[in-house]
């Protein structure tokens, strides 16, 4: 049986389809492994068939701005304590996700603003280059940055589009999303249609309200064509068909850069500020920063820039640095971690737990790691391990999969931090274990403590496995330490 995803999103004419697209195209790179529902406001039914294509089951949600009010009514009727969620828009706020949270569900927040306070359990921004301290986040969110993450539909991730770029290509596209409520795609159509006659392709979507314009616009022209709702492949093979495509600085920019093609960008709204100045910074575009601001005259020498010299086979280099086709694996790999945590029972330790951890304490692998290598004697472990639960300032977890011991956790309190350690059982190492109940230990202390003082790490240099956890899990990396001649790394995380 196939654990479910719930996916939560919207998209009409007023919001446009953005955070709808963006959820699809995730739900794309995970189809096959998981049940598929999707959950949309009744406003979003154009999109059906869209969405259709990726889901398993459709639910529509009566339309209303009483959006706590929906956490409440999701939790009660669709998800039991257990279930993932993903949510991608702006209104799901702070008080939309506690709600849930509080009711055990594990929510996926994919964001671009970095707003206001988020409980999630993961945190997905595909715009390179975001400071990770600028979001405000749980001690147990894991937070992904950056392009490597990019949700993007298949075939804009598929190497094999790369041979079907064109050695001479020709014109210019011009996309502007399914709503383009400012238009943006008039606009910007007569400033390239101001240039040489190059073939000029415009993509409308959906909820686009100006055809009528549009059409007027064009006239008799015989090399500007208009296509509506495009399927993606023949998207994607028109990216690879033209010179420069002209778009926003949203997904769409992404799936130029992933098939390779010169790109003039901007922005309309603030989330996609961001992803507009990486593109800058990394030669991946030319950016027209604020389009609602400019005319077609000032947009005109922008875009003809676009074609001087080699600027256009430089954009395509550095493009592919940074879209390797390796999108879908890792969101996959995301999702599965969260299966993990999903199916991992904590609690604290007991007396009976002894000989369990007499046998972690001296596996070779555990001692080889630690700042003190020496066996351990089962009158030593004892003592300890007596002390230990029985403190008040140490929280001692072991954490289950399936009954199954897959390894401790524990936090202990040393003045102004908590010192971090774990030990993963040696059947489930080298699976993805050790990040996955780090996380859920590390919620499970935020239950019980208010983590007024941060969490604090020792590890060696040497342990690349155990460094990279850490990292995954936003620790931040300290200062160095040496103790008896070997290094440390100190990572720490506030709460």
């Amino acid at each position: 049986m196939k654990d479910k995803l719930y996916f939560r999103a919207d998209g009409n004419h007023q919001i446009g389809h953005g955070h709808l697209m963006r959820l699809v195209a995730m739900a794309e790179m995970l189809q096959g492994e998981y049940e598929i529902i999707f959950l949309i406001q009744a406003s979003g039914k154009a999109l059906q068939p869209t969405v259709s294509q990726v889901a398993d089951a459709i639910h529509f949600l009566p339309d209303s701005v009483d959006f706590v009010n929906e956490a409440a009514l999701l939790a009660e009727n669709f998800l039991a304590s257990g279930e993932i969620l993903v949510l991608d828009g702006y209104h799901f706020s702070t008080d939309y996700q506690q709600i849930l949270k509080r009711n055990g569900v594990i929510i996926v927040y994919v964001d671009d603003l970095h707003h206001f306070l988020i409980p999630a359990d993961v945190v997905i921004n595909h715009a390179q280059g975001v400071n990770p301290s600028t979001y405000q986040i749980a001690s147990y969110s894991r937070l992904y940055i950056g392009a490597a993450f990019a949700l993007l539909r298949e075939v804009f991730l598929e190497k094999s589009m790369w041979m079907k770029v064109k050695s001479h290509r020709q014109g210019i596209l011009i996309c502007f999303g399914g709503a383009d409520t400012l238009n943006l795609t008039g606009t910007i159509l007569k400033a390239c249609m101001a240039l040489q006659q190059l073939p000029i392709h415009v993509i409308i979507g959906a909820s686009y309200q100006y055809q009528e314009e549009l059409f007027q616009l064009v006239g008799q022209s015989g090399h500007v064509h208009i296509h509506r709702q495009l399927p993606s492949a023949e998207i994607a093979q028109m990216i690879a068909d033209v010179q420069l495509a002209i778009c926003p600085a949203s997904t769409i920019s992404y799936e130029v850069c992933a098939i390779g093609c010169g790109l003039v960008t901007g922005f309309y709204v603030d989330n996609q500020r961001d992803i507009a100045q990486f593109l800058e910074r990394e030669n991946l575009a030319i950016n027209a920063g604020n389009l609602a601001s400019l005319t077609t005259e000032e947009l005109l020498p922008i875009i003809a820039s676009a074609f001087h010299g080699d600027i256009i086979n430089k954009h395509i280099q550095k493009q592919r640095d940074f879209f390797d086709g390796g999108q879908k694996e890792r969101i996959r790999t995301i999702f599965s971690n969260l299966v993990k945590l999903k199916n991992l029972a904590v609690r604290k330790a007991t007396k009976d737990d002894l000989l369990l951890c007499f046998s972690w304490a001296n596996d070779p692998v555990i001692r080889k790691q630690a700042i003190d290598q020496s066996t351990i004697s089962l009158q030593e472990h004892t003592h300890w391990f007596i002390r230990k639960i029985q403190a008040t300032k140490s929280y001692f977890y072991i954490l289950f999969q399936h009954e199954e011991p897959v390894g401790q956790v524990r936090f202990d309190e040393e003045g102004n931090y908590y010192l971090v350690s774990y030990a993963v059982d040696q059947a489930f190492r080298g699976r993805g274990f050790g990040g996955v109940m780090l996380q859920k230990a590390i919620q499970q202390l935020a239950s019980e403590e208010n983590l007024a003082i941060p969490l604090c790490a020792w590890v060696k240099m040497t342990n690349e496995p155990s460094m990279k956890i850490f990292r995954n899990l936003n620790f931040r990396e300290e200062t160095v330490k040496e103790k008896d001649g070997i290094f440390y790394q100190v990572f720490s995380k506030n709460k």
